[in-house]
């Protein structure tokens, strides 16, 4: 496998720019959560969300994706060497998980990407969105709950962006 300078870098841009279109959404589904677990008025509550959903899309994303790629290199590099440059991991990595790396990619790799990439994400949001809201927003709160809490809204928001690219994928093959 060749690496190319700057190969993996335009790809974060996609990521980026998805995830923060899907702030309003996700901010909106996280908002109840954290109503509940303050007992603090909706407006309240939509602020706190907004910033640690803020927090955790331009921190989050960037970092979960640099961290992401910065342990499967080896991985990738190993398969290649052992398979001579044919192996499977290579193709998912060169094709699917460098979104945007090439200048066609396919809706079926794009959305295998994303499905891939929604994982560190997910973890990222979990950790960073709970350090915001405890960090930074002058909220006392004991900090497993609040994991729990953030686990929670998460996995609901998640799941709503999950059905979202199931969603697209399926009307993918009409738009082409």
């Amino acid at each position: 496998m060749k690496l190319i300078a700057n190969m993996a870098a335009p790809t974060l841009i996609p990521h980026l720019f998805w995830g923060v279109c899907a702030l309003i959404p996700v901010i909106l589904i996280e908002t109840p959560f954290v109503r509940h677990h303050f007992q603090v008025p909706f407006r309240r509550a939509l602020s706190l969300s907004t910033i640690a959903n803020g927090f955790s899309t331009l921190v989050g994303i960037p970092l979960a994706w640099l961290l992401f790629v910065i342990l499967t290199i080896p991985i990738v590099l190993g398969a290649d060497h052992f398979a001579h440059g044919q192996s499977t991991i290579g193709w998912i990595w060169s094709e699917c998980l460098m979104l945007g790396a090439r200048y066609r990619i396919s809706p079926q790799t794009e959305f295998l990407a994303s499905m891939i990439l929604i994982i560190p994400y997910y973890f990222a949001s979990v950790f960073l969105e709970r350090w915001a809201i405890q960090n930074w927003t002058g909220v006392i709160a004991d900090s497993r709950p609040l994991l729990r809490t953030s686990f929670r809204m998460n996995l609901v928001s998640y799941a709503f962006l999950v059905i979202v690219l199931l969603l697209v994928y399926a009307h993918a093959q009409r738009w082409v």
